[in-house]
């Protein structure tokens, strides 16, 4: 019988043979590809100057894409030589993962030079195609499969989305054991076990005898791959071109690749902030390296005082020179340890210092402890893994000092999808919560012109003073520069006349300018470290002004400002994300011309443009053009082939709006949780972990057909979109209710709000699959398989693209909104779902 509009539905594809459905061996693939998905968010880390998570998942999706639109041009010919076909792709994605790695290296990119010259967007597109490739054999491995096993659609997605959850949760515990080259051999290994169990299982041990030999090749060769190696344009790869220069010392986990170097003839020596009229010597150092960039040096310490003083000549020091004796001190960050030997210098009863990354705090601690000192420290510093803002809820201590470091600003245009937790409104009142009454809260910025970075944290301050119901709050703040760094001072109680006078003197022994105190006056700023103007003093003053008017809150200079400097909350926490969409081009004050990136760039104001937002809309403008091309083709290929019975619209909004709405719950679940769950490596495998693994189990459930009370699409989509709204006002709550306890217990906790979700979440598109094989014809199924994949690849690139500009919540309704739009759809006669 014809479908309606009287066209006859092609044949279906016959299968050759009738084989068993390669269960474990799919499982293996689906596993192997969510792994190097995962492990290119790291290799992303130490390569170029950010993980681009979202590009990283983009890949894989356009390998989908791609993988739709090859199968749904060669399908007939795939088919009939199924074994073959499914296998070849198998072992391709084995060697493709660490071939197409190490060729990447050899193509020349610099995300800094991105707003530069246009080659760098052309070697931005071939690292994409190239990375692609593994992520297309695996799909298309994946999609031949349901086409030929099509009688079990949701249970073969099943078997994939449950390998890809189980990769997820191993690729953690590889990253932890394995240094990454060797994380590379164990998916290669995985996908040619995956290839060799298909052999065996269906009886061709030629085939499987290769394969053994494949896997074995790679293992005796390993010891002849290329090292990864880190970007040119990185610290470290400069570092070690000085001469007799080498690491001593490097250790990985998901958290970073960590390498300490030691130069025998020419001394490395950091010191952030430093006065230019310091006279004394800095003692010897190792250079810090995480992901390849410099984070400081680890000083040599040996008990004596007088060979760290030049740390007392840095804006960071004002903090302590304003306490009273034995203060009690918290380091928000271990960093580079400079921290801990700065509070040495004044006598604390205790300093408690935070470090989330165990294998850092350990360098100090055990490894380099001798080097480091740490026995004239330990006495009175107790570092502590964990997270922040987990350690100051569950204790009752009250510091005279919180020292927070985020000098990691110099790169702020590379850092823009960088999600800053310690620096969100919410974290301020953290700290406020946790200061003694004389306490006093320390932030350290990099300069910056325009201002950016200490005005959003003068915001900040501002709001948390507000908030506590704070009349005067110009008298809790005080802020200082040098040529290099700002450190701002936010004060339980007023700055009195007495402190007043300290930070003078401290300024004028150390030649640093004063920013703004209760009381200053113009001519008191700009006097060494001088600035065409008095940028800083101007505008920190007009906040503050703001603030204590009685008609407006601070609001006017913050929205008049050419760049985006209002506080951060943890909805959208990203702190170096200053751009607006329209930028005021003109200087402080007067009238301003709005002015777009495109303008920006031909005017002379390419130092305005974060390289990291634009590489965010640049990834997506690139997967967008690619994922139109793989639909286009595919499409005109099955109208000319099918004379004429191929309708394109049928399915393919449903398709693509399950394909953007899926992504886009995903990642903004990865974002909220990651402040639960405090460990973002951690976060993004188990997120992506539960979802798979639950997804799978609600692909398998859509599969029964007794279970027709869930079994309609318009009725799961309209579930999960009340399900969005739902923890979109619930997981706050959530959090904070469950904020104290374990990581064990928490992950649990997060399993359980996730599972529902999740469950849902993998119906509709293998129900769309299948009706859409049953009104339509199988020919249609690597199509929508294509469509889906491109259309998650925008959905990724879309999500972050929302989650910076406007937050989490954001992200997560715009989700909701798809899902319902897709129940619209799964209702209409014409798509014949």
């Amino acid at each position: 019988m014809p479908p309606p509009g009287g066209q006859a539905l092609e044949q279906p594809l016959e299968s050759p043979t009738l084989l068993s459905v390669p269960w474990f061996s799919v499982l293996l693939l689906g596993a192997a590809a969510l792994a190097y998905e995962i492990l290119l968010i790291r290799l992303f880390s130490i390569l170029h100057w950010h993980h681009f998570a979202h590009m990283a998942i983009g890949l894989a999706l356009l390998g989908h894409g791609a993988s739709g639109a090859f199968i749904a041009i060669f399908q007939k010919k795939l088919l009939a030589k199924f074994p073959l076909a499914f296998t070849s792709n198998i072992i391709g994605f084995a060697i493709a993962a660490p071939c197409c790695y190490y060729l990447s290296q050899l193509i020349p990119f610099n995300t800094q030079e991105i707003i530069w010259g246009y080659e760098q967007w052309w070697s931005l597109l071939l690292i994409e195609l190239l990375l692609m490739l593994p992520f297309f054999f695996a799909a298309s491995g994946i999609a031949l499969t349901i086409c030929y096993f099509k009688s079990n659609i949701s249970n073969v997605y099943s078997a994939d989305l449950v390998g890809s959850g189980f990769g997820a949760f191993a690729i953690v515990g590889l990253l932890y054991l394995l240094p990454l080259e060797q994380v590379l051999l164990v998916i290669s290994s995985i996908a040619l076990l995956a290839a060799t169990i298909a052999h065996w299982q269906w009886k061709k041990p030629t085939s499987c005898l290769l394969t053994i030999t494949l896997l074995l090749a790679g293992g005796l060769t390993f010891n002849f791959w290329p090292d990864l190696k880190v970007s040119e344009y990185k610290g470290l790869a400069k570092t070690l071109l000085l001469p007799e220069t080498h690491t001593i010392r490097q250790s990985h986990s998901p958290l970073g690749r960590i390498d300490v170097v030691s130069s025998k003839v020419i001394p490395l020596r950091t010191a952030t902030g430093i006065s230019l009229n310091y006279q004394g010597k800095i003692p010897e150092q190792l250079g810090l390296f995480i992901d390849g960039e410099s984070i400081g040096g680890i000083t040599h310490f040996n008990g004596d005082l007088e060979s760290i003083g030049y740390l007392d000549a840095t804006t960071t020091a004002i903090g302590f020179h304003l306490l009273e004796s034995h203060p009690r001190i918290l380091i928000t960050e271990i960093q580079d340890g400079t921290g801990i030997l700065q509070s040495a210098l004044h006598d604390p009863i205790i300093v408690d210092v935070i470090g989330s990354n165990h294998q850092l705090n350990d360098l100090f601690s055990t490894d380099l402890a001798e080097y480091f000192g740490w026995h004239h420290l330990s006495s009175f510093t107790h570092i502590h893994h964990s997270e922040l803002r987990s350690w100051l809820k569950n204790r009752d201590t009250q510091y005279d000092l919180i020292q927070v470091n985020a000098t990691e600003g110099m790169h702020a245009n590379l850092l823009t999808l960088k999600a800053k937790y310690q620096l969100t409104s919410e974290a301020f009142e953290y700290y406020w919560r946790a200061l003694s009454k004389q306490g006093v809260l320390s932030v350290t910025v990099w300069q910056d012109l325009p201002p950016k970075a200490a005005l959003r944290i003068i915001n900040t301050m501002l709001s948390v003073l507000e908030n506590s119901a704070i009349t005067h709050p110009g008298n809790h703040i005080v802020a200082i520069r040098n040529w290099q760094t700002v450190t701002l001072l936010l004060r339980k109680q007023p700055f009195d006349e007495p402190l007043i006078n300290k930070v003078r003197q401290f300024n004028t022994l150390n030649h640093f300018d004063a920013i703004y105190y209760p009381g200053i006056s113009s001519a008191e700023t700009n006097q060494y470290n001088q600035l065409q103007q008095t940028f800083y003093y101007s505008s920190v003053k007009a906040l503050i002004d703001d603030a204590q008017a009685t008609d407006q809150f601070r609001h006017g200079f913050t929205e008049n400002y050419p760049l985006d400097i209002a506080a951060i909350n943890d909805d959208a926490p990203y702190f170096f994300h200053f751009y607006r969409f329209a930028l005021n081009s003109c200087s402080l004050g007067g009238e301003c011309a709005r002015e777009s990136i495109a303008s920006l760039r031909q005017s002379g104001g390419k130092a305005w443009i974060p390289q990291g937002y634009l590489m965010l809309w640049l990834s997506l403008s690139q997967a967008l053009l690619i994922s139109i091309l793989l639909i286009i083709l595919p499409l005109l290929w099955l109208r000319k082939s099918s004379a004429g019975s191929f309708q394109p619209r049928h399915g393919a909004l449903f398709f693509i709006t399950v394909g953007l709405a899926f992504l886009m719950v995903e990642w903004a679940m990865i974002e909220r949780f990651t402040l639960f769950l405090r460990q973002p490596a951690i976060t993004g495998a188990s997120v992506i972990g539960v979802f798979l693994v639950f997804a799978s189990m609600g692909s398998a459930y859509s599969q029964n057909k007794n279970y027709s009370h869930i079994s309609n699409i318009t009725t799961v989509a309209i579930l999960i979109c009340f399900l969005c709204l739902l923890y979109h006002f619930l997981l706050a709550i959530l959090f904070d209710l469950f904020a104290n306890y374990g990581l064990i217990a928490r992950m649990t906790i997060s399993i359980f709000i996730l599972a529902p979700l999740a469950f849902l979440m993998g119906m509709p598109f293998p129900m769309g699959l299948s009706k859409l094989v049953d009104n339509r014809g199988e020919h249609y199924l690597p199509w929508a398989w294509g469509i889906n994949g491109c259309a998650s690849v925008v959905g990724i690139g879309v999500a972050a693209i929302i989650s910076v500009d406007f937050g989490f919540s954001a992200t997560l309704l715009c989700a909701a909104m798809l899902y319902l739009a897709a129940a619209f759809l799964s209702t209409k006669q014409s798509l014949k779902l």
